[in-house]
This record gives structure tokens, sequence and C-alpha cells, in this order.
């Protein structure tokens, strides 16, 4: 499994994030955009492959779990291990 993450800067409006898994043959199996994200914290294994102007592109080998709590604008990306 491979998972694409793309973190945005919004300004003042937090960060928007995207992510994207793909299977081991490259067929897309999920994606999900979602904005305005005042806090971000990824505790994962990721490898940054483009950094651009207020933009971040990053893959990861292992399986992936969003933990987001709405009500606070906080999003958690971590490895899932079960």
């Amino acid at each position: 499994m491979l998972s694409m993450i793309m973190i945005r800067d919004l300004s003042s409006n937090g960060y928007e994030i995207r992510i994207a898994t793909y299977s081991q043959t490259g067929v897309l199996t999920g994606e999900e955009t979602i904005s305005g994200i005042k806090v971000l914290t990824i505790n994962a294994s990721v490898s940054i492959v483009k950094i651009g102007n207020r933009e971040v592109h990053m893959i990861s080998n292992t399986r992936l779990r969003i933990l987001f709590r709405e009500d606070k604008g906080v999003l958690e990306i971590v490895e899932d291990r079960g």
C-alpha cells in the first residue's frame, strides 16, 4: 500500500490536507480532502517528495489512519498498526 499526502497552507484559513491511497498494483483505493485544519500532527513514517510554494507532498509505504476532531480543527495522521 502507498499513501500520498498533500498539505497546502491556506494562510488564516488553516490547512487543506489531501490523502490518496493506492494498492500494491497502483490502483487508487481511496481519497479524501479535509480543509480548515488548524493543528496538524503527523506521527507516521513519511518521505517528503516535493516542497512547493505553500505546499508539501509526502508519501508513505505504511497504512495510515486519520484522526480528525472537527470541532477543534485538529487532524492527526498516524500509522495504522491494527
